[in-house]
C-alpha cells in the first residue's frame, strides 16, 4: 500500500493525464470505437478530466504553506 501511495503522490495526476490523452486520441482515430460506444468514451474522458483537476487542486492545497 505504501508503494501505491508513493507512486500516487509522485505520479498520480500524470497517470490520469496519460489515460485522458490516450482516450482522447483513440476517440478521434477512425474505426477504434463504434458510434454507439462514443458516449461512453466521451464520458470516461470527461471523468478523467474532472478527477485530474480535483487531484491537482487537492495536491496544491497540501503543498501550500
Amino acid at each position: 500500500m505504501k508503494q501505491i501511495m508513493r507512486f500516487w503522490r509522485g505520479h498520480g495526476t500524470k497517470a490520469i493525464g496519460f489515460a485522458q490523452v490516450t482516450v482522447g486520441v483513440l476517440a478521434v482515430a477512425d474505426g477504434i470505437f463504434s458510434p454507439e460506444a462514443m458516449k461512453w468514451v466521451l464520458l470516461s474522458s470527461g471523468l478523467l478530466t474532472a478527477w485530474r483537476g480535483f487531484f491537482n487542486s487537492a495536491q496544491a492545497k497540501q503543498a501550500a504553506p
